[in-house]
């Protein structure tokens, strides 16, 4: 894992998944965090987005865990 950058949530890493050797953009949100209201629903709005967006130069989310 490569770190990529760090934002006001968590980090970015750039990870290969094993099985297929396929590379990802690997966003963690630290869950220990007392997250408000506000910030609790920006990030489930940028999870929306990731999961809709469509394009050559863009990054749809894949992948989720909890």
């Amino acid at each position: 894992m490569k770190l990529l950058g760090k934002g006001a949530f968590g980090r970015v890493y750039l990870v290969r998944r094993k099985k297929t050797r396929d590379i990802y953009a690997l966003k963690a949100i630290r869950i220990d965090k007392n997250w408000g209201e506000h910030e609790l629903e920006s990030i489930k709005n940028e999870y929306g987005i990731y999961k809709k967006i469509e394009g050559d130069h863009l990054v749809a989310a894949t992948f989720s865990f909890n």
